[in-house]
């Protein structure tokens, strides 16, 4: 019995073309499937980064906005305080300038 036993080890043992090819296979595969793995991810981190930019440039025109919208009631403001609103007249049509007799903020723009 010895023999037989040493027959099917030896069998089980071999290491032939036929297992070196499934071998590779399955080396090859384990490969593809890391490299896909890495590059989805590397493209969800690139989105990310892309959403994560965007978002930044949105967040910074808001800044602006909100800035502008600040010194525009500062001023509003500082016209009211000081006392200018009193001494201002309203526009009766603010789409021109109204030349008086050819002067514009002082200078004669007839012979232009």
């Amino acid at each position: 019995m010895s023999t037989k036993k040493a027959r099917i080890i030896r069998r089980r043992l071999r290491f032939g073309p036929t297992i070196a090819k499934f071998f590779a296979l399955i080396i090859l595969t384990v490969l593809a499937i890391l490299m896909l793995t890495n590059s989805s991810s590397n493209a969800t981190q690139l989105y990310q980064k892309s959403d994560t930019i965007k978002d930044k440039a949105d967040l910074e025109q808001q800044i602006d906005d909100l800035q502008f919208w600040i010194s525009r009631q500062k001023t509003l403001q500082s016209i009211t305080n000081t006392g200018l609103k009193d001494q201002m007249e309203p526009i009766q049509n603010p789409d021109y300038l109204d030349q008086n007799e050819g002067n514009v903020a002082g200078e004669n723009v007839e012979n232009r």
